[in-house]
């Protein structure tokens, strides 16, 4: 296949605008947009390497899974290896444990996979990830674990089908993507089926050119490299993606390779000498972009401003070209690492290697030990298990046992509350039934079931973030305050990252505070100017003179929070022992002790 630097260049229009988005970058808010550019080059080029294969008669599956083990293996390895490291002195052991979870599915190309499982409120925020962006690496390598295989079949016992194969398959996947778009847009966005048209899209224009339906078409190209540039710069993080917006920069792709090619304005706009150098090493640019920007992140306690971020881009080059100079142009060239046995065996090992480190990780839990001492605690009462404990708690009905009724109402919030209760001792008073999914605001209208159980019970605590004026005026219509005891819990919030106090000294950990994110003490506060004095238990109050501001540690040194929102088992001692000691806790367990003894309440 001839060279065309064109390409390069295109990759090039793909990788910087992915790379000043993930660095925070708000002119280039559509740089995701960049990997749907890859996608198209990618089919594009492969397919083209399959069916002049094919016509040759010379197609081997094996060979061309070595030339995508060769291209893609040497340099992820390099990007994991430096990645292990930082994560184990940088990282709090959830995040080091969701990133040996991603080591994993990386290396057998199924992070998107991953991704799309864990997707939703309790994962970690993309920009701490640093293996977030190798999902692309996961659809590519799924497109070409079938694409080849389809292509040889077709070819031997159909060939004229080939282009309506391909035509129909990309139909389809673009009719499942918009499907997933409606019902599940993570699942849209990571996973192949959903993505696969893309690829195709880059099929298909092989296919065209190899036909010879293909010519140079000055305004096709440049109408196409304008679709591929507006994306980038008007699309955002609120646009509904890979819905059919994506067809800009897929559409726009496909047009710049196939009828932009060497003559045409836009093949020598691309052919420029500095974006065919950085097309060059763009995959060693995409591989280390987001772990570098991600351990900066993980190691800052304030978000770091764009110009930190932007400092970073040199070495983020000179570590890229380096990689394509010593690591990945060695590793394609045969006649520096020879197709032998011993070199599948090496890939292999590494790989191998590698997934028991993740694996190991994963089951310890992120190690733990070497950030706490862990002679009070066990590794999952720093997370997701603790927090969850609480569902045991799920019922419809109160147990007969003499004991208070109390309901507790809202989601992950309100299960760290019972936690605090159940450190604290003070749910030993009641009978608790814990009631997720339930809108105060809707007293008496959306849930039926709940609203009786809660007029049934002595008492009802409302952990949530959004209550007004005419809510509030709703349930004190409704009657409730006549036969329940209610109480309304405050929010709070452990600031911007708590990965950089990791290694602060245990010594010093019990003056630590941190800021709360601004929203959320608004929030509170409102909260609080709503409702009478008596019936707001405020958190960040009782916490902090300002109410502003949150301790990271107890005063061993414990974590608090173990993702920046809920608590850690540490965390509800701490703000048990805190919350139970108060004038309006108190005057609650008061109010329910004169109810108890009035029959008729």
């Amino acid at each position: 296949m001839k060279y065309r630097p064109e390409i390069d260049g295109l990759r090039s229009v793909a990788v910087v605008p992915v790379i000043l988005f993930h660095a925070g970058s708000s002119v280039f808010s559509g740089g995701f947009i960049g990997v749907d550019v890859f996608f198209v080059i990618s089919g594009y080029l492969i397919t083209e390497i399959i069916l002049r294969e094919l016509d040759q008669k010379r197609f081997s599956i094996l060979k061309f899974y070595e030339r995508r083990a060769r291209r893609i293996l040497p340099a992820l390895f390099v990007v994991i290896s430096a990645c292990f490291p930082f994560g184990w002195f940088l990282m709090l052991p959830d995040p080091f444990e969701n990133f040996a979870q991603s080591v994993v599915a990386t290396l057998i190309f199924a992070n998107n996979v991953l991704l799309n499982m864990t997707s939703g409120y309790w994962d970690t925020a993309a920009e701490f990830k640093p293996l977030l962006h190798t999902w692309s690496l996961g659809v590519e390598e799924q497109y070409y674990i079938v694409v080849p295989l389809l292509f040889w079949i077709t070819t031997k016992y159909a060939k004229r089908f080939v282009p309506h194969v391909a035509i129909f398959l990309a139909f389809l996947s673009f009719a499942v993507c918009q499907f997933w778009m409606l019902v599940r847009p993570d699942h849209a966005f990571y996973m192949i089926d959903a993505r696969a048209w893309e690829l195709l899209v880059g099929s298909l224009v092989a296919i065209a050119f190899r036909k010879g339906m293909t010519r140079p078409n000055e305004a096709a190209a440049l109408l196409g490299l304008a679709a591929v540039l507006g994306s980038i710069f008007l699309f955002g993080p609120e646009t509904p993606f890979p819905g059919y917006a994506a067809l800009l920069p897929v559409v726009g792709s496909a047009a710049v390779i196939g009828f932009g090619q060497q003559g045409t304005l836009t093949a020598r706009l691309l052919s420029n000498r500095l974006l065919v150098w950085t097309g060059l090493i763009s995959y060693s640019l995409y591989l280390w972009h987001q772990p570098m920007f991600a351990f900066m992140r993980i190691a800052s306690v304030e978000e770091p401003s764009l110009v930190t971020m932007y400092s970073l881009i040199p070495l983020l080059f000179l570590l890229s070209y380096l990689t394509w100079r010593f690591v990945e142009r060695p590793a394609r060239n045969p006649a520096l690492l020879p197709s032998k046995p011993a070199s599948v065996v090496g890939a292999a090992g590494i790989a191998v290697f590698m997934i028991a480190i993740g694996v190991t990780i994963h089951v310890n839990h992120g190690f733990p030990g070497r950030i706490f001492d862990m002679k009070e605690n066990r590794a999952s009462d720093y997370y997701i298990a603790y927090n969850s404990r609480v569902h045991r708690f799920e019922a419809n009905t109160f147990e007969s046992n003499g004991a208070l009724n109390l309901v507790v109402v809202g989601n992950s919030q309100a299960r760290d509350f019972v936690n605090m209760m159940t450190e604290a001792g003070e749910l030993e008073r009641f009978n608790l039934v814990y009631r997720p999914y339930f809108d105060v605001c809707e007293l008496g209208r959306e849930d039926s079931e709940t609203y009786e159980l809660i007029r049934s019970a002595d008492a009802a605590i409302f952990v949530t973030y959004h209550l007004t004026d005419v809510c509030w005026e709703e349930i004190e219509g409704s009657g409730l305050l006549d036969t329940t005891a209610v109480l309304f819990v405050g929010l709070k919030d452990f600031g911007y990252n708590l990965n950089a106090f990791g290694r602060v000294p245990a010594s010093e950990r019990a003056d630590i505070r941190v800021r709360v994110d601004e929203d959320v003490v608004r929030r509170n506060r409102r909260i609080k100017s709503i409702l009478p004095a008596g019936y707001f238990l405020d958190i960040l109050g009782n916490a902090s003179e300002t109410g502003d501001e949150l301790p990271v540690f107890d005063s061993s040194g414990a974590i608090l929070s173990g993702d920046r929102v809920h608590v850690t088992k540490p965390g509800a001692e701490y703000f048990g022992s805190l919350l139970f000691e108060t004038e309006v806790w108190k005057e609650f367990l008061g109010e329910l002790e004169i109810a108890a003894k009035t029959p008729d309440r």
